[in-house]
């Protein structure tokens, strides 16, 4: 089974002068920071398991959606280099760790609109101060990445940052609302945002128009070591029947191989889209609900769709009437992240602390 945590043993440095700086690069199996999401060719399901399940898995899990690096580094300056393939997604976004909770520090992306087939490199002002700070950077959720490499300034330390709070990741499974279409980058998709609020550990198996319930992908995920499971794929059940014949068995294929993790139902967010047909599936994933408590399953929890969006302009938070946007995955870290928060123990932090005191960035700008 493919860990889809890892932190290899070699660290290839290459100095490159790059637009009048000294640049030193890091290879992506580099000591020195650690990989979060995906595997060592960037994947997040093994080639031959993700086809064997189906065409879309197989596609999709080539996608780094959920994969992120973590580290700690002085350098003024933070810089990515990568070979991409087919991207679609929006670039990378780096996060600084301040006060328990990541803080949106600057985005990473080619000078136009980030399609494309090749490569590009590119630098961003992280820290004037010149102390150690803790860092993550998001990989796209679309497009396959063939290389990357990160850059620091000649004389700066790069070495491991801060650990996330539960060291079991969370398993998020669903369609492509949980894969992360289509905010405006990666760290604004309601899982990494959780992330950011909660500094907690995650693992993304959002699969865009191909979550079917398949037993063998579930049976993969439930034999990772994780901390919980999030069931979020009612819109790729596309017809009740599906939903009927997958959901129940899905709680019941976890609790074989997880007998006592957190296990959280979440239904569709944009419930008013068709209201007859959604309280009929409702139904179906609320009887999986209570058939866990019923047997006395007392780690399991029910999350409505119907109250993602809910609020004054609840009709604004997709791009299309079913992706979230911005808004509506920030409504839905909102309800979902407290949720699972609770669920595995972890005290609840104020998201952006920012909002409320300086941040040592803030405080490094007025110098």
């Amino acid at each position: 089974m493919t860990l889809l945590l890892s932190t290899f043993s070699m660290c290839n440095k290459i100095m490159k002068v790059s637009n009048n700086m000294v640049v030193v690069w890091y290879d992506f199996d580099c000591k020195n920071f650690d990989i979060y999401g995906v595997n060592s060719n960037f994947h997040r399901l093994p080639e031959k398991f993700a086809a064997s399940v189906s065409d879309g898995v197989a596609a999709n899990a080539k996608y780094p959606a959920g994969g992120r690096i973590r580290f700690a580094t002085n350098s003024e300056n933070i810089h990515i280099k990568t070979i991409m393939k087919g991207t679609k997604g929006i670039g990378f976004d780096l996060f600084r760790l301040e006060n328990g909770s990541e803080i949106f520090a600057a985005g990473f992306r080619k000078p136009e609109y980030f399609i494309c087939d090749g490569g590009f490199e590119t630098g961003v002002c992280a820290s004037k101060d010149k102390e150690m700070h803790s860092y993550t950077i998001n990989f796209p959720y679309f497009g396959e990445i063939e290389d990357f490499k990160l850059g620091i300034d000649e004389g700066a330390i790069l070495k491991k940052g801060e650990k996330y709070k539960n060291e079991k990741p969370v398993a998020f499974y669903g369609s492509s609302i949980t894969h992360g279409a289509w905010v405006t980058r990666p760290g604004s998709a309601y899982v990494p945002m959780i992330s950011q609020k909660y500094n907690l550990n995650y693992l993304n198996f959002g699969f865009a128009g191909s979550a079917k319930g398949e037993t063998p992908l579930i049976e993969y995920i439930a034999k990772l070591d994780i901390s919980a499971f999030v069931s979020d794929y009612d819109h790729n059940a596309y017809d009740i029947e599906l939903l009927k014949a997958t959901h129940l068995n899905m709680y019941k294929t976890v609790r074989k191989y997880k007998p006592s993790v957190p296990y959280i139902i979440i239904t569709k967010p944009d419930y008013w889209t068709d209201p007859k047909n959604n309280d009929k599936r409702n139904k179906i994933m609320y009887a999986t609900y209570e058939y866990a408590k019923q047997n006395g399953d007392n780690r399991v929890y029910f999350i409505d769709g119907k109250t993602l969006f809910g609020g004054e302009y609840y009709q604004n938070c997709t791009k299309d009437g079913c992706h979230p946007n911005d808004l509506g995955a920030y409504r839905m870290a909102q309800k979902i992240g407290p949720v699972v928060a609770k669920a595995i123990g972890i005290e609840k932090k104020i998201l952006h602390d920012c909002l409320y005191k300086e941040t040592s960035y803030e405080k490094s700008r007025k110098k």
